[in-house]
């Protein structure tokens, strides 16, 4: 149950003036991130967008190309950007990320042009929340078979998180709360 009026009525993206709602796409996925920003405009302190489709088994490098990272690339621009000039950036965390990695060979026998599931090297985006931008932490062997250095691990990347100069831990949140979306408060 949604208690709080500001959070009911982010639901209403129709409301959002046009120019706002083309910047960030067309799209399932960037109407998403758009009531995503309308969200933390309205106080709600843990939201998550998804998104399919990034089975690219066959047909890897057309698929990216033509479908799936331009509106991808157009959503995450605008919300963070749109977080940024709001003033919420700096205490909303933004993690993007998916569940593994792709295989850095090629398959050319059974699924021509396609990348299979790999659990070894991946990558993930944060943005926003006290982490320090421009920064790029862990690294692959030259082929991206795995890590080159000690895999991180998802609390790992809480770690990384909570160890940025910037970050300013909530009262009454503690860090494995506030950073698994659970808030006692």
């Amino acid at each position: 149950m949604i208690t709080s009026k500001k959070a009911r009525e982010a639901f209403d993206i129709g409301k959002e003036p046009a120019a706002r709602s083309e910047t960030y796409g067309e799209s399932p996925f960037g109407q998403s991130c758009l009531l995503a920003t309308r969200l933390v405009e309205s106080g709600v302190r843990f939201v998550t967008v998804s998104t399919g489709g990034w089975d690219t088994h066959r047909d890897n490098f057309p698929k990216l190309k033509d479908k799936l990272l331009p509106p991808f690339d157009q959503a995450v621009a605008a919300m963070l950007g749109d977080l940024e000039q709001r003033g919420l950036l700096e205490r909303t965390a933004v993690f993007v990320t998916g569940e593994f990695g792709r295989t850095p060979k090629i398959n050319n026998r059974t699924t021509p042009g396609g990348r299979d599931h790999y659990p070894r090297c991946m990558t993930m985006l944060m943005a926003g929340g006290g982490v320090k931008g421009g920064q790029v932490i862990g690294a692959s062997d030259d082929k991206a078979t795995g890590p080159a250095n000690e895999a991180i691990s998802p609390v790992g990347r809480r770690r990384v998180v909570l160890s940025q100069p910037r970050h300013r831990p909530h009262q009454g949140v503690s860090h494995q709360d506030r950073t698994t979306g659970y808030d006692r408060s």
